[in-house]
């Protein structure tokens, strides 16, 4: 089964560093087998140049968040037609770090998945507990209410592809070392899988999607995840705004 690795470099890298990265990146990429899909998330003033660079490789690029809307009076918000006039071709969607800095709601993250399957885009829906919810038993509860409320009323068809990232908050939050065990990741992916059985016809949802994990996804680790049967890669954070490191993450997967 192939695999999609998905970086998001968020707001770590300066527009020279991105681009001092993406060039390492092309070089390494050139020796990827073709059973490996990689994307690169970069800020948006980077974007267009990082495009550019990633132009003739097998490499994709991704958008870190866009608007609802195509067009109108919102000041600082980024358009899905933008994003796909400029090669952009998947889009992250409802990362924790904006449902808490941004109070972004699942409704927000429904009407962006929407414009994003109109555009011709990929959305990768990003869902998951915090700490406090995982303490208390409530992971299931949270993780079926996020997918219901952003999936429920989405058509689908087999020309649409979706990918969902569980990335569990607390892994996140709390920095280096604190990661979801691969059993954890099993049973959420059969959650997940039980979700899209409720809300779409069976023989279309291999067709459509897809499922990783994210939370601090390492070198060392990635291959206990990606070696999980039904999850198809891995979303990266930290360590996919090194070349070398995201280069040796890449190759252990």
């Amino acid at each position: 089964m192939s695999k999609i690795i998905i970086a998001n470099w968020k707001m770590y890298l300066s527009h020279e560093q991105a681009l001092s990265v993406s060039k390492a990146l092309v070089v390494f990429s050139k020796r990827v087998s073709a059973d490996k899909k990689i994307v690169i998330c970069p800020s948006y003033i980077s974007f267009k140049d990082v495009v550019d660079i990633f132009r003739d490789s097998r490499v994709s690029i991704g958008a870190q968040d866009i608007f609802w809307e195509e067009r109108g009076a919102y000041t600082g918000e980024i358009s899905a037609l933008d994003i796909k006039m400029l090669g952009g071709e998947y889009v992250l969607l409802g990362h924790s770090e904006r449902r808490k800095n941004f109070n972004e709601t699942n409704k927000m993250i429904h009407d962006k998945t929407r414009i994003c399957l109109e555009n011709g885009l990929i959305p990768v829906l990003c869902i998951g507990e915090d700490w406090e919810q995982k303490k208390n038993g409530q992971r299931d509860y949270v993780l079926i209410q996020q997918l219901n409320e952003v999936l429920e009323g989405i058509s689908v068809s087999d020309s649409n592809k979706i990918i969902i990232a569980y990335e569990p908050v607390w892994a996140i939050s709390a920095g280096g070392g604190v990661h979801a065990s691969p059993e954890e990741v099993n049973y959420v992916q059969k959650v997940i899988r039980q979700v899209l059985l409720d809300l779409y016809d069976n023989f279309i949802i291999n067709d459509v999607f897809k499922i990783i994990y994210g939370g601090s996804v390492t070198p060392e680790n990635v291959k206990e995840y990606t070696d999980i049967q039904n999850i198809s890669g891995v979303l990266v954070g930290g360590a996919s705004v090194n070349a070398d490191t995201f280069n040796k993450l890449i190759g252990a997967t």
